[in-house]
Parts: C-alpha cells; sequence; structure tokens
C-alpha cells in the first residue's frame, strides 16, 4: 500500500509537470540543474573544506599535547635524578645496610643526621620539593620538609607507597596524594605528586630501602600551564587508573570518570591519536597523548562549537554565495526560455487562427533553427491545406452528386424486395410455410447488406443480422447449427461496424464446420474492458494447425488474401483497423480438433443522444 501511495504521489507530480507550459517547464528544468549542481560544488567545498580545517585543528591540538607530554616528562625526570642520588650515595647505602638494633643512639644520631643532610642538599637543589622520605627496609624513616622527624623500629610495608616502589624493582613510581595515605599522619596539607624509587644494594642488588621526594599539585598545574594554555580546547590528564591529575576546569569530575570508563579505556590503550566520544553534554572530539614515562594521558577535548567555529563563517558565506548565484541562474533561466518560447507563442497564435479557418496567414521567422525550420514548414503547411480545402470543396460537391444518383438507384432493391414480398405471400397461400419463412429471412438478410448508407450499427442490430444468417443456414443445412449469444447489457448498444459478425460466422461454417460430425455450436460472447469492447466469436469445429494458424495471422498482419484466409475476414481486419485505428482489428487462436477463437477489439462507443443515422 505504501508503495502505490508513493506511486500515486509520483503520478501526479508527473502529470503536473507535462500540464506546465513550456516556458515553466524550461525555467523549472534549466534552474533545477544549474542550482543542484551548485549546490552539489558548493557542499563538496564545504565538507572537504571542514574535513581539512578539522584535521589541521585535530594535528596543532596532537603536537600541542606531544609538547606538553615531554614537559611533564621533563619535570618529572628531573625529580628522578634526585632519587638515584640516594642510590648512587656509599655511605647512605652503608647506614640503610647496617642493623639499627645493634646501633647506640649516638650512633643513630649520627645516621639519622647523615640522611637528613643527604635530603636537605637535595631540598636546597630543587626548591618545587615539598617534602623528601626515605625508609629503610631495617625501619629507619625520616622525612625533611614540612616536617621533620627520625624514627626508627618502623614496619615498611605498612606504607603503600614503599610496595609500589619496592615492587617496581628499580622503576621510579609516581603517585597522587599518597603523602595524605601516610599511616603516621599527614605528611603535606596541600595536594602532592610524588615519585618513589627502591634503593637497592649496588653490591649483591638486595633492597635497601625507598625513598619519596613529593612535590605540591600546584606545581605540576603551573608546569603543565608554563606551556600555555589554548582556548581551543580543555586539557585533561589521567593517570593509568583514571585518576585525575589535571581537571582545572572541571571538565569531567572525579565522581564523573565511571561514565567516561570506557573512552578512556580506548586512549590508554593507544600511544596517541583521536577520537569522537560522548562526554558531558554533547559528542566531543578528544585528542590524547600518552607518556610511556609517567603512564599518563595528556588529553585535549574539543568541542563541536570550537572545532566548526570557523566552519560555520564558510558556511554562512557559502548560503549567501548560493543565494546569489541562485537568482542570477533564475533570471538567466528565463531569459532562455523567453527567448524560446516566444516564437513558439507566436506559431501557437498562427496555428489558431488557422484553426479557425484563416488559411492566408504567413509565419515569418527571422531564425536559421529548428524553430525556423517550424515556422517555414508551417507555412508550407497551411498553403497545402488550403489547396486540399479547396480541391475538398469540390469533392463535395460531386459527392453529393453521386449520392443523389444512389438515392435514385435504391428504387432497383425495393423492387427485389417488393418481389421477395410477392413470392413470400404467395408461399403463405399455398401453405408452403417453409418456403415463405426462407424467402423473409431472406429478405431481412438482404436489407441490412444493401439498403443504406450507414457503416456504423449497434451491436443489437448486428446480432439481429447474425440470427438471419443462421436461420437461413439452419433451413439450408437442416437445423445443423446451433448460435448460443452472450453479451453483456452494457455494450448491447455499443456501435460496431455494419457486416463484421457475419462475415467471420461464415467462415465457422464454410471452414470449421465443413468436416465436423455431430453438433456444431457457434459462440458470440462480449464485454466492456476499460475504453474497449471484446467480441469472441467461438466455434467447436476442427481447428487448425499451429502451422496453419501463423500463416492466417500473418495473413491479417499484411491484409492479403490467401487460400488459408478468405477475403471475408481479412476485409473485416482491414475495415476496423482504418476505421477504429491500428491498435483495433481481429486475433485469431485455434487448436486442431478443439476449435477456433475469433477476437474482436473495437473502442467503446454509443450513439450519441439527438444523433441520426441515415439507413
Amino acid at each position: 500500500m505504501k508503495r502505490e501511495g508513493i506511486f500515486v504521489r509520483l503520478k501526479k507530480i508527473s502529470r503536473f509537470f507535462l500540464n506546465l507550459k513550456i516556458q515553466s517547464k524550461m525555467i523549472l528544468l534549466f534552474s533545477s540543474v544549474f542550482v543542484i549542481s551548485i549546490v552539489a560544488v558548493i557542499y563538496i567545498f564545504y565538507v572537504n573544506w571542514s574535513n581539512t580545517l578539522t584535521k589541521e585543528v585535530i594535528d596543532y591540538s596532537s603536537l600541542y599535547l606531544k609538547q606538553l607530554n615531554e614537559t611533564i616528562d621533563k619535570y618529572f625526570d628531573d625529580l628522578e635524578r634526585f632519587t638515584l642520588m640516594a642510590q648512587a650515595d656509599s655511605n647512605l647505602q652503608k647506614i640503610l645496610r647496617e642493623n639499627l638494633t645493634n646501633s647506640s643512639d649516638i650512633e643513630m644520631k649520627s645516621k639519622s643526621d647523615y640522611v637528613e643532610n643527604f635530603m636537605f642538599n637535595i631540598y636546597t637543589l630543587k626548591p618545587d620539593i615539598t617534602n623528601i622520605v626515605l625508609l629503610s627496609e631495617n625501619g629507619m624513616l625520616i622525612t625533611e620538609g614540612i616536617r621533620k622527624y627520625s624514627l626508627f623500629n618502623q614496619n615498611p610495608w605498612e606504607y603503600k607507597w614503599y610496595i609500589g616502589a619496592a615492587s617496581s624493582r628499580g622503576k621510579s613510581m609516581i603517585f597522587k596524594n599518597i603523602a595524605n595515605e601516610d599511616p603516621l599522619g599527614q605528611i603535606s596539607d596541600e595536594p602532592t605528586i610524588s615519585v618513589a624509587r627502591v634503593i637497592t644494594d649496588n653490591t649483591n642488588n638486595d633492597v635497601l630501602g625507598c625513598i619519596r621526594i613529593d612535590v605540591a599539585y600546584n606545581k605540576v598545574q603551573k608546569i603543565i600551564e608554563s606551556v600555555g594554555m589554548t582556548a581551543s580546547m580543555e586539557i585533561l590528564v589521567i593517570a593509568e587508573d583514571y585518576s585525575v591529575i589535571f581537571d582545572p576546569e572541571n571538565v569531567i569530575g572525579q565522581a564523573s570518570i565511571p561514565r567516561f570508563a570506557e573512552a578512556f579505556e580506548k586512549i590508554l590503550s593507544m600511544d596517541s591519536g583521536s577520537l569522537r566520544s560522548s562526554l558531558g553534554d554533547g559528542i566531543r572530539t578528544i585528542v590524547f597523548d600518552n607518556s610511556e614515562y609517567t603512564g599518563w594521558s595528556t588529553i585535549g577535548i574539543i568541542s563541536e562549537e570550537k572545532l566548526l567555529q570557523e566552519t560555520r563563517e564558510i558556511r554562512n558565506l557559502s548560503f549567501i554565495i548560493l543565494a546569489v548565484t541562485v537568482l542570477i541562474i533564475i533570471v538567466f533561466c528565463v531569459l532562455i526560455a523567453l527567448g524560446i518560447t516566444k516564437p513558439l507563442k507566436k506559431l501557437s497564435k498562427s496555428m489558431n487562427l488557422v484553426s479557425g479557418g484563416d488559411f492566408d496567414i504567413k509565419v515569418d521567422f527571422e531564425y536559421n533553427d529548428e524553430i525556423g525550420d517550424i515556422g517555414r514548414s508551417f507555412d508550407m503547411m497551411t498553403r497545402r491545406i488550403k489547396e486540399l480545402v479547396e480541391r475538398e470543396y469540390v469533392q463535395e460537391i460531386k459527392r453529393q452528386e453521386v449520392e443523389l444518383k444512389a438515392l435514385m438507384a435504391q428504387i432497383n432493391p425495393h423492387f427485389l424486395y417488393n418481389t421477395l414480398e410477392a413470392l413470400r405471400m404467395k408461399a403463405v397461400v399455398n401453405k408452403d410455410t417453409d418456403v415463405a419463412g426462407m424467402i423473409k429471412k431472406l429478405s431481412q438478410f438482404l436489407r441490412m447488406n444493401i439498403i443504406g448508407a450507414k457503416d456504423i450499427v449497434e451491436i443489437s442490430e448486428e446480432l439481429n443480422h447474425v440470427g438471419y444468417y443462421i436461420d437461413i443456414m439452419n433451413m439450408r443445412y437442416n437445423n445443423r447449427f446451433e448460435l448460443i449469444i452472450d453479451i453483456d447489457d452494457d455494450i448491447i448498444n455499443a456501435l460496431i461496424l455494419k457486416l463484421t459478425l457475419q462475415p467471420l460466422i461464415e467462415n465457422s461454417i464454410f471452414h470449421g464446420f465443413e468436416t465436423k460430425e455431430g453438433s456444431c455450436v457457434i459462440i458470440i460472447r462480449g464485454k466492456k474492458l476499460g475504453n474497449d469492447v471484446l467480441i469472441e466469436v467461438i466455434d467447436n469445429g476442427t481447428g487448425m494447425e499451429e502451422k496453419t494458424l501463423y500463416e492466417i495471422r500473418d495473413a491479417l498482419d499484411n491484409a492479403t488474401v490467401t487460400d488459408k484466409v478468405g477475403i471475408g475476414i481479412v476485409n473485416v481486419h482491414k475495415r476496423l483497423m482504418y476505421f477504429f485505428g491500428k491498435s483495433y482489428g481481429i486475433d485469431i487462436f485455434s487448436t486442431l480438433q478443439k476449435g477456433t477463437r475469433i477476437e474482436i477489439r473495437i473502442p467503446y462507443t454509443i450513439k450519441s443522444a439527438g444523433s441520426e443515422q441515415n439507413d
């Protein structure tokens, strides 16, 4: 049903377009072609330019994030070098290697002072450091910075950062806010970023302890900001555990991290790149660069609004150019259409004058194109029509003279009918009813064949004529033939060429039933098909072979009489085609020993009210 609805709408649109004036069609077609072409070009330009701009923004953002990552890596590389100083200090290794339980208080104080002095030197070399913590395997804990104290007999495996650093076996570890989770209490009063490294014995590679260097979170933030923040994107730094390291504009917030876990998982699985994902209130373009050194992902989030800001300006300019171009194209198409249709309108006006009987009109075109050829051909046609009209006028006068003579000649047929009627009455007087009946049928049959100038009759009249013919044949052949008529009521008064059915009935009798034994049945069926009438003449005769059928059809197509098809059928077919058109006529279908079916197709017409046809 939906397809039928679409088809109906398309058909209505097509009909509307076909009913437009040529000028309107040309304007519509030319404008559509030009406008569609211009729109396509501008759209392709806009899309390509937008894609190029987007790529440039992403490439610039990737370069920016890479530089930012390198700056962060360099900063933490500096901190890591301070942790390596502990690994390289032989005196510190000796202190960490000794068993503190065998040391006196003086020895412990001496060891503690050396360690504190070592850490103080680091502290002074890197003012960004807020705190340094040294924790040994033998239980010594010394801090330098915000809080200073020395403790002994500690269990190092109670500290998360110690466990993490010791398990890394020589690789530095970075922690966020680990100082606030210290079992001894909060070492730092502000958020921190810490770098921790295990200290191993240079002689046997045994773990001697771990050193941790804390820097304030805002120091790292200033390092990131020192690269130069860009207004085109929001910067975000996350760790491998999805924890937020840097989010100055609170793009996602710590509580919202699970919502973006899928995007973060994709980001952390690659070294660098870009993707589009739903973050916050809409789709964003995410550019990222991952650091192998810190394990952090530096992320740039670009909103569609910022990304397409310049593209929108180009789009608006494109719309203005498109509107102006379309206006110019329409004016141009109107001028072209007027130039083409103006001579056509002049020609149409001349045709209307000719149709009104003015054959002296002359079209004078100053064109050498097809329109000029049409104008000159029209002038020639007008002159020819004028000549034909004048000739037809003369022929009409002659035709009226012939009809007058024909009317006078009808006296002879009337004499024939009067003679037949006298013979019939004599047979009635002699009580010879068979002869009287045959004479009456013959008189009625001849009356339709001979009398009258009309070529068109109603189907009911044609059926009566066939009935007379069958009655005469049954008198001759001892009631051998049976006629069955099955005509729909809505076509019984439709018009048909006179003497269409009788030659076909005659063909069935003398060809179909010639060698047949038993009953001979002829059926005449008729119905309306759309705007046409279909009449079938069916017999149960001997039929014909397929080869013979093809020969007869070929003879009908060429309108030629052969030994296979008589002049009657050919004449019926020719008369139907000449009178109604080449799409009408007869067609034959036959099967050997089963019979023959002849189809007659004519247009459906009826006698208009008040019209008369002369008999």
